[in-house]
């Protein structure tokens, strides 16, 4: 009896608090243990906090039985701590302020977002989106969802309504290397770099991905003159950590990657910058060592002809799908980020294989 309090006392406390990071270094668990994940927590640490009682009431006096409280006792209050729903605190459309004349330093690095019917946006990813990595936002009458995985560093702006129902998002873990997020409505699960509902309610739904730029503050204004942009209230929420500490710790990332499904291979260095499509199906990564000295070009995804516009200077990047004259959504992630949810995605190969125009 004394060994199984011990071993179910650890395993619930170890489990309580490391709940969200299971899934991250053995991604083959299933997303059940994150999925509305309060109550199994909740759950962990009654059963945690039995076994402690038990050891105190029956073996308080043991040294072994000593050293596993004092254990038990720190994974708990780990589990209290560890919460990536409050540790990137999601910022909501009432603790955004958008202006025109917000001052922001000319060479800070935006994301951009330009709706024909509502207008243009900018965000700072350093200060803004990089440590909240989601903000429930809107522009005009147009909800916006931008999202920003540490992770693989891909910066994507959502549509969040599905079926006529506007979502509200929130961080809560890392999986197959790229962040997931979570509905407050249903709790449904979504991956961040597709888009794409994977776990819950909502799974099998999509959200429409919307183009978006990241570059120079001041490039982003002389495109657009009349840009607002956002900055958080003043009563806007703070994590719980301080975004210079957080800045220093998602450095680890330029170090370190989590576990995925895909066998990355050795086609393009693990960090490089690409820019990524997908049309018909197909998917092709632009990466930007080889875009750098591009402008304008014809190429193909898959059958489909494409012609891509690319401004080293600004580094502002624009598609056509020429067989019918839509609009290319073109999405920025590190490599691996782009490979784990496109493993037979295309590579373009540069100058060799391209028609300048």
């Amino acid at each position: 009896m004394y060994p199984l309090v011990i071993f179910v006392g650890l395993a619930s406390s170890f489990a309580a608090a490391f709940q969200l990071q299971a899934v991250t270094f053995v991604p083959r668990l299933s997303l059940y243990s994150i999925h509305k994940f309060e109550n199994k927590r909740r759950l962990l640490r009654s059963i945690a906090g039995v076994c402690l009682i038990v050891l105190v009431a029956l073996h308080r006096h043991e040294t072994g039985a000593v050293a596993v409280m004092i254990v038990c006792g720190v994974f708990l209050v780990m589990s209290f701590v560890i919460d990536n729903t409050k540790g990137f605190r999601d910022l909501n459309e009432e603790h955004i302020r958008k202006s025109p004349g917000a001052v922001l330093d000319g060479d800070t690095i935006v994301v951009g977002v330009e709706l024909p019917s509502a207008g243009n946006v900018c965000y700072a990813i350093e200060d803004m989106v990089l440590p909240r990595h989601v903000l429930n936002d809107r522009l005009g009458d147009t909800p916006l969802l931008v999202s920003y995985c540490a992770a693989c560093r891909s910066c994507i702006v959502y549509n969040p309504v599905i079926e006529g129902k506007r979502l509200s998002f929130q961080v809560i873990a890392v999986w197959r290397r790229n962040m997931v997020m979570r509905d407050r409505e249903t709790g449904t699960l979504w991956q961040q770099a597709t888009g794409e509902a994977i776990y819950g309610e909502l799974k099998g739904r999509a959200l429409q991905m919307l183009m978006s730029q990241q570059m120079r503050l001041d490039h982003w204004r002389s495109a657009h003159p009349d840009t607002v942009i956002a900055v958080e209230s003043e009563t806007a929420p703070k994590g719980r950590i301080p975004k210079p500490m957080l800045r220093k710790m998602l450095k680890v990332t330029e170090r370190a990657m989590a576990r995925g499904f895909t066998e990355i291979g050795h086609e393009l260095p693990l960090r490089e910058k690409v820019f990524g499509v997908t049309v018909n199906g197909v998917s092709k990564a632009y990466p930007l060592s080889r875009l750098r000295d591009s402008r304008e070009f014809r190429d193909s995804v898959g059958e489909t002809p494409v012609q891509i516009v690319y401004q080293p200077e600004t580094n502002a990047i624009s598609g056509v799908n020429l067989s019918d004259g839509s609009a290319l959504v073109l999405e920025s992630h590190w490599w691996f980020g782009w490979k784990e949810f496109h493993p037979f995605t295309e590579v373009w190969p540069g100058d060799g294989d391209r028609d300048t125009l």
